[in-house]
Formats: structure tokens, sequence, C-alpha cells
């Protein structure tokens, strides 16, 4: 699976993010099983993920649960936190 970041959208919401720090949160995630060696990061924007099973018969179910699992990975802030309120 191959995931491109939208670095000017980050730089937009002004965060200090990086391709690393992002790849980092993914292995970090218990719930996605992923271990560094299958994540890879090609160029400057682009990470490449294959599943940790990848046995035929459980390919399809593999990448559909990663496919699944990589938006509510959390890269930065505070896990415990839905919403915050930021008032002057």
């Amino acid at each position: 699976m191959e995931v491109e970041i939208d670095l000017e959208a980050i730089e937009a919401l002004k965060l200090d993010l990086t391709v690393q720090q992002i790849v980092k949160a993914i292995v970090g995630t218990p719930k996605i099983k992923v271990k560094e060696k299958n994540v890879e990061i090609q160029g400057d924007r682009t990470i490449n993920i294959t599943p940790p099973d990848n046995s035929r018969e459980n390919m399809y179910f593999s990448m559909q649960q990663l496919r699944n699992s990589l938006p509510g990975v959390i890269v930065t802030g505070i896990p415990s936190v839905i919403r915050g309120v930021i008032s002057k």
C-alpha cells in the first residue's frame, strides 16, 4: 500500500511533522500490527507499507484492515483528547 503525504497541507496547518515521525506513529500503533521492516519511505512524501501477513489467502483482508486502520493513527498530540478549545 502506498501512502502519499500532503506536505503542503501539513505546512498550512503549521504542524511540525516529518515523514519519519509519521512512520514512527504508524509502527507504534498496536492496532495496525506493522513492523518497521514492513514500512519503507520512498522519496520525500511517499510511504510504502506492506501488510504483515502477505500470504495469498490473507493478503486482501490484511490490506483492507490496514486501509481502514490508517486514518485512525494519532501522529501527534495527546491520544486521549478528542476536542480542544483555545480561548484568549
